[in-house]
């Protein structure tokens, strides 16, 4: 039988400032604390493209010799954004995740965006929740995966994240979050 590949292409990626309004928010590198109690809220933006071509061909039935299959020509998908941080080798702490329905309408546009709050950092509330990245002991990871099915994850059930971060063919983009640093306001 064939195999038809259903997944997108990324056309692009960037991780903005959410609430301020400034234009050095529109595309940041790092996540800077202008004080103590700042709180940074960080986006990303996911441009998927050649969406209409996610679907099946209009001979499929030839192809695979069946007259009876119930198939739809799109095939709808989910995106899940799933926020971690890996802390050593082993130990990967859920923060949160979110899903989205990318239906057939969306499809047939072709090409879509989609934005997503990842989540706000502060600074003094860092050491509260154990949450800190160094970069060489623990460091932020946000995978963004496909499913056929909403993934529902457990934030108390941290080996549960393990099956989906790692599954490299449902993976269509995943990075280290960037580098989070107090800036100095004394040579400004």
């Amino acid at each position: 039988m064939p195999h038809f590949d259903f997944r997108p292409a990324v056309m692009g990626t960037r991780f903005y400032r959410y609430g301020r309004g400034m234009s050095g928010d529109n595309h940041i590198t790092k996540i800077e604390f202008d004080s103590s109690d700042d709180v940074f809220e960080l986006g990303f933006e996911l441009t998927l493209g050649g969406l209409s071509y996610l679907k099946y061909p209009d001979d499929y039935m030839d192809i695979i010799g069946k007259d009876s299959f119930n198939h739809q020509g799109y095939q709808p998908f989910y995106v899940n954004f799933i926020f971690f941080i890996q802390e050593g080798m082993k130990v990967n702490t859920l923060i949160n995740h979110h899903s989205i329905y990318v239906s057939e309408e969306m499809l047939k546009e072709d090409s879509v965006n989609i934005m997503y709050t990842v989540t706000k950092f502060r600074k003094d509330l860092e050491q509260e929740f154990g949450y800190s990245s160094d970069f060489t002991q623990s460091m932020y990871h946000l995978n963004v995966i496909i499913s056929d099915e909403e993934i529902k994850l457990d934030k108390n059930n941290d080996s549960e994240i393990s099956d989906f971060i790692f599954n490299n063919y449902n993976t269509i983009f995943k990075t280290k979050i960037p580098y989070i640093a107090e800036r100095n306001t004394k040579n400004e």
